[in-house]
């Protein structure tokens, strides 16, 4: 069996500007012959969540957003390439463990979709117009649109669902599945279902039908167009599960062809207890049957708050990137190790990695972020403590 290799990364250095702390740290690993490199930059030392990434200025070169933690109310922060200066374009009682970007209005550019408290305290999906693919995007008020009340989101998604060109949302509460389908912008359609509670959504064409399927922790819905959602189970553990309150139940799911057959395949990891590994299940023709779904490991990760996949090492496969949440009600658990790992995709169980840090991330997110043609990666620390770390990938 292969042995595994990892990079640890700390230290820092400060820049001249007060606002903008980075560190540049050079990680390298050899996976396979070939060299991985990260160079880490910290945005800033606030507190932040839901990496964005939005090419605001319309220049090629993708921005950082971040809700970021202030007084009050929350600042949804972009980071301005070249040099990351933050602006804030919006403040807002935001409330909502998740958020998304999609083109709403189909005019070019991408719009934020989240869910803040309004003046009554009530919860409520919206979508943050972005004024313009140009500048102004930096220069102008955002308009905010309602979509619908719902309760507290943990987790968002966009996709054409009922397949009328306009993109809906869907966002996952505990107990319940809300379908937002768009008539116009300014218009939307809720459809409300129970589920098995507690976390974990990704879309997919899953039984490769040509619509988009919803899954959830352990199991998927099939589309139904209009008419009850078709539950097929992959595996009940994730839902099943009887552990402590409020963090039983809690995955992470994404959704990608890791084995590159042509068939999705299904990345579960637990997010918020420890000593689950992190599977892969692979897809086939027959995805309606449990038993059909062959279980891969790709490693155990604690507290696994944090599942990425995407192809990190340029070789054209997908690895995946996971990242520990810090549990700060445990003063033990908070000095302990919170790795952030790259996965590496060679075909072999449990797969190669590399831990690009031990400090702890909580909703990493990954693009390529410098249009140089390799994924990087965007990193809070955790949910109420910084910095925002951003990881530029030297591969190319």
């Amino acid at each position: 069996m292969r042995k595994f290799k990892s990079v640890l990364g700390n230290g820092r250095t400060h820049s001249i500007h007060l606002i903008l702390l980075i560190a540049l740290i050079m990680l390298p690993g050899i996976i396979q012959g070939q060299s991985l490199e990260f160079q880490r930059t910290i945005l800033s030392e606030k507190s932040g969540r839901h990496p964005l990434f939005i090419d605001l200025n319309n220049d090629g070169i993708k921005e950082i957003l971040f809700t970021i933690s202030a007084q009050n109310n929350h600042e949804i922060t972009a980071f301005i390439a070249p040099n990351w200066e933050p602006a804030v374009i919006c403040k807002i009682k935001y409330s909502s463990c998740d958020e998304i970007t999609g083109d709403i209005d189909n005019d070019g550019d991408l719009d934020i979709i989240g869910r803040y408290l309004d003046g009554n305290d009530e919860g409520m999906v919206f979508w943050l117009e972005n004024p313009s693919p140009e500048s102004k995007a930096l220069e102008s008020e955002w308009n905010l649109h309602i979509i619908g009340p719902a309760e507290y989101i943990k987790e968002f998604d966009i996709a054409d669902i009922d397949k009328n060109g306009q993109p809906d949302i869907i966002a996952r509460a505990e107990n319940w599945l809300y379908v937002f389908f768009q008539v116009i912008p300014d218009k939307w359609q809720v459809r409300q279902d129970p589920i098995h509670r507690h976390d974990g959504l990704a879309i997919g064409d899953l039984d490769m039908d040509g619509d988009q399927d919803i899954v959830l922790n352990g199991y998927w819905l099939e589309n139904p167009f209009n008419s009850v959602w078709i539950m097929h189970i992959i595996d009940k553990r994730w839902f099943l599960q009887y552990e402590v309150p409020g963090t039983d139940n809690n995955c992470k799911v994404e959704v990608s062809d890791v084995n590159h057959d042509g068939y999705p395949d299904v990345i579960f990891s637990n997010a918020e207890t420890s000593g689950h590994p992190v599977l892969w299940y692979e897809g086939s023709k027959n995805v309606s049957n449990p038993d059909d779904w062959k279980i891969h490991v790709i490693g155990e990760v604690d507290w696994c708050h944090s599942l990425r996949a995407g192809d990190m090492d340029n070789d054209g496969d997908i690895d995946i990137v996971t990242g520990e949440l810090i549990q700060t009600h445990d003063y033990f658990a908070r000095e302990a190790l919170h790795p952030l790992i790259v996965f590496i995709n060679n075909g072999q169980e449990p797969w190669e990695f590399i831990t690009l840090s031990n400090e702890g991330c909580y909703g990493a997110g990954i693009s390529d972020i410098d249009g140089d043609g390799d994924m990087d990666i965007i990193t809070p620390k955790n949910y109420n403590t910084g910095p925002l770390q951003l990881w530029i990938n030297k591969l190319k």
